[in-house]
């Protein structure tokens, strides 16, 4: 059966290896076909059985060609049989149904056991792959925590300061928040505040020049507003940077003030407080028309039970004491501030006291705009 093996294998490189066959058994060179000793390790063992055999028939080299033929398909046949052996190995992965059809040759059996190496290390890979994946997505969420707060409070406060200076080009007054920052949400309360009263009272709102932010104070000043031009300052209404920089911290801070009578309800909000300065450029106009500013001191006097003198600053003790219960501690101080806390409180407060009534009625008497 040897023979007959390299026989066949012989046969599919080189087609002419019959005739050298014939001659191998006439002597002892009959060892000679051991030479594909180096591709295929079963021709050493049936050697013995060959040379036992040969000097006996000598004819027979002839027909292991003829047997070569027709035993090799044998033997190919029953390697398939026998080479079922290796994937027995891999029988845990059940491939071995699968590879016994493979016939070609006998050296396939080794490749079952390749795929299975593999097939082991890529589970493995495929869980860790997602890991790698996450982490990227969880660093770039931190990421994009923090940056994206600062960067859209500078947004916002310009998408502020450009819809505030759209107010103000209709009425040449200039806007500025972010010279020195205030916070987005002051500048959109304000920005609410002037579109109201730049509606109601244009005449008054397009005699001022700015609304601007200043640097933060070192006193207790939240806002002031600049009356008389020729000064250093334009005229126009400026805010605290330090204090409307801080949207809750000063909302807070309102609410104690109205709660203490400090100002008018309303008062302590944004809006008020910038009502407030925008009621003294209304006090301005209403002091400088005789016949209004006469209105106003009769309903003063009226209110307080003794003579108003609109001139006098700041209010007596008498006058303050009178005037406080009406409006406010603030507006007590004397004319312009009672003027600005009543109008404060005509305009934001749900249920404006009659003192603030009637003050405010005289300023939308003067100086509202009546083309609604």
């Amino acid at each position: 059966m040897g023979e007959l093996y390299t026989a066949e294998g012989t046969d599919l490189p080189e087609p002419q290896p019959a005739p050298e066959a014939t001659e191998l058994p006439e002597g002892d060179d009959f060892g000679e076909p051991k030479e594909p000793e180096s591709v295929e390790d079963d021709t050493e063992l049936p050697d013995d059985e060959a040379e036992s055999e040969a000097p006996d028939e000598p004819e027979e080299p002839e027909e292991p060609e003829e047997r070569a033929e027709g035993t090799a398909e044998l033997l190919h046949e029953e390697d398939d049989v026998e080479q079922p052996e290796p994937p027995e190995e891999s029988d845990p992965l059940e491939p071995a149904a699968e590879l016994a059809p493979a016939e070609p040759d006998a050296n396939e059996p080794e490749e079952p056991a390749k795929p299975d190496a593999p097939q082991e290390s890529d589970d493995p890979q495929e869980l860790e792959a997602p890991e790698q994946s996450e982490e990227p997505d969880g660093a770039t969420d931190e990421s994009f925590e923090e940056p994206p707060d600062e960067a859209t409070d500078e947004v916002r406060l310009a998408q502020a300061e450009a819809e505030g200076q759209e107010i103000g080009d209709a009425h040449g007054v200039q806007v500025d928040y972010t010279t020195n920052p205030l916070s987005p949400d002051s500048a959109n309360d304000v920005n609410q505040a002037m579109e109201k009263l730049s509606a109601e009272y244009p005449g008054v709102f397009q005699g001022m020049e700015v609304v601007r932010s200043e640097a933060a104070a070192a006193d207790s000043t939240l806002a002031y507003a600049v009356l008389e031009p020729g000064g250093p300052d334009a005229v126009g209404i400026y805010l605290d940077s330090g204090d409307f920089g801080d949207y809750e911290a000063l909302s807070e801070q309102g609410k104690l003030e109205e709660e203490s009578n400090w100002t008018v309800p309303g008062g302590g909000s944004v809006e008020g407080i910038f009502h407030h300065e925008f009621g003294h450029h209304l006090a301005q106009e209403i002091f400088d028309s005789p016949e209004a500013n006469q209105e106003l001191e009769t309903v003063v006097s009226d209110a307080i039970g003794r003579p108003y003198d609109t001139s006098v600053e700041p209010h007596d003790d008498e006058t303050a004491a009178a005037i406080e219960p009406l409006v406010s501690e603030y507006g007590a101080t004397d004319p312009h501030e009672m003027v600005a806390e009543c109008f404060t409180e005509y305009k934001l407060a749900d249920n404006p006291r009659p003192f603030a009534m009637e003050v405010g009625q005289i300023i939308d008497k003067y100086l509202k705009d009546t083309k609604e």
